[in-house]
């Protein structure tokens, strides 16, 4: 009995695992602001970016952004160059 109860909670924990693909970049040894994550397709990467500051992407040589887009075009400027993206926060003033 204890065993049949056993394989629904793994498989649960599977499922969920897949579910929160979430990657998060690793701090660099020598400077802890700068962050490392290997690209994957299945996963979702937390980009950190800050009021003031410019948070860039760097891709591999080879690879170019085809098109950026956000839930909240007011709150976020975007610019590509080459195989860089930078990503700078907007300040927005709630108006009544």
């Amino acid at each position: 009995m204890k065993k049949i109860i056993l394989i629904p909670f793994f498989v649960g924990l599977l499922l969920a695992n897949n579910a929160l693909a979430l990657s998060i970049p690793k701090k660099s040894k020598y400077d802890s602001r700068v962050l490392t994550d290997t690209y994957n397709a299945k996963d979702v990467t937390r980009i950190y970016a800050k009021n003031g500051y410019t948070t860039f992407l760097k891709l591999e040589k080879n690879e170019r952004v085809t098109n950026i887009a956000s839930g909240f075009n007011d709150g976020w400027d975007f610019k590509d160059r080459e195989n860089f993206v930078f990503i700078k926060t907007i300040a927005y003033v709630f108006k009544i």
